[in-house]
């Protein structure tokens, strides 16, 4: 695991009071990229990130967070991710 991927989980448990299991992703926007193999970390275009997601989480087919847990991660990102001054 990368230390990116390592402290995103650092600060996931601390931002939310559990773990989960955090898949490095890379998105290269513009670019045509076909993927031969499931690697790690997994390599597609900007707008296969939301499938590359998607895939991680049904991986099993079963549901690894509950809808509260859902919420407390979503937000925790958003906290992270949107960050914009006016």
């Amino acid at each position: 695991m990368s230390k990116n991927a390592e402290w995103l989980e650092s600060y996931l448990v601390k931002a939310c009071g559990f773990s989960g299991p955090v898949k490095q992703v890379v998105a290269i926007p513009g670019w045509r990229v076909v993927e031969t193999a499931l690697t790690n970390p997994r390599v597609v275009t900007g707008k296969g990130a939301g499938h590359a997601v998607l895939q991680a989480i049904d991986a099993n087919g079963e549901a690894r967070f509950s809808s509260t847990q859902l919420t407390r991660l979503v937000a925790a990102m958003e906290a992270l991710c949107r960050d914009v001054e006016v």
